[in-house]
């Protein structure tokens, strides 16, 4: 991993990344110390922390004074000297010994003040760039949906490889998309999760669909480099869609996905 980044590619990671070895055992600091460019302290006692954003692109779209909620446990780490620091870590107000402050069960409760240590850094390591997020903000993310986090982790990707994304999709939130590599063609693969639900309690039982709603005309931007692309086309019907090459880069509009759809991409 570290000649990956050293050779000039992007690593965006989280959380416990590469603190446990090969054998599934505790290490002392990061394995990839040098490329995050920080070293480990410890574990934030805390399942409720923030995030306080600063005037860096990762942070993007954030309003600054917005206290982002982390339900996870943020790990503490002492930023090496040419790392730089994209926002800070805040404990929330319960841990304040200047205040009476109490909090039962699960309630929310706002932020305090920053515990000094960073939440995001981001560091230059070879001819390529790390940006570390002390939280799991992906998990979080996935479980609460609170749309910084999301904000956060693409713009640390967009960061990371200098706003060259090998592929990127307009389309709803619920449209899942993976590229994947075969032989002289890329298969991307577009499931869509949009569905017309009536039920009101969708924890009881599982969230049972009756029917999707189809996504259409989904523009699709995809890094191709010095490829020859022979023929875009739809997997199922083996209809074509036209593309434009500008660059590096090839563009084409996937027509509709109902559920499932693939996109083969000949070179």
């Amino acid at each position: 991993m570290e000649g990956f980044v050293q050779d000039g590619r992007a690593l965006v990671c989280t959380g416990n990344t590469s603190l446990i070895n090969e054998q599934g055992k505790a290490r002392d600091n990061f394995g990839l110390a040098n490329v995050i460019g920080a070293d480990y302290v410890g574990l934030l006692d805390h399942s409720l922390t923030f995030i306080q954003p600063t005037g860096h692109p990762v942070c993007n779209g954030i309003d600054k004074r917005e206290k982002i909620p982390l339900r996870s446990h943020q790990i503490k780490i002492k930023p090496r000297k040419k790392t730089q620091i994209i926002a800070n870590q805040l404990l929330p107000v319960t841990y304040n010994n200047e205040v009476r402050s109490f909090a039962f069960g699960k309630a929310d409760v706002p932020a305090g003040k920053p515990n000094g240590y960073p939440a995001i850094t981001t560091n230059k390591f070879g001819k390529g760039r790390c940006v570390y997020i002390t939280g799991d903000v992906t998990g979080a993310y996935g479980k609460y949906g609170y749309p910084s986090l999301r904000k956060l982790f693409l713009n640390a990707i967009d960061f990371c490889v200098e706003g060259k994304k090998p592929i990127e999709v307009e389309g709803p939130l619920s449209l899942e998309v993976n590229c994947f590599r075969q032989k002289n063609r890329l298969l991307i693969h577009f499931l869509n999760y949009t569905t017309g639900s009536l039920r009101l309690y969708n924890n009881i039982g599982g969230p049972m669909a009756e029917e999707t709603i189809p996504c259409r005309n989904i523009p699709v931007k995809l890094k191709v480099e010095k490829a020859i692309i022979k023929k875009v086309y739809l997997a199922g019907s083996k209809q074509d869609i036209p593309f434009e090459k500008k660059n590096s880069y090839i563009s084409f509009v996937v027509p509709r996905v109902e559920i499932h759809e693939i996109v083969v991409v000949e070179y």
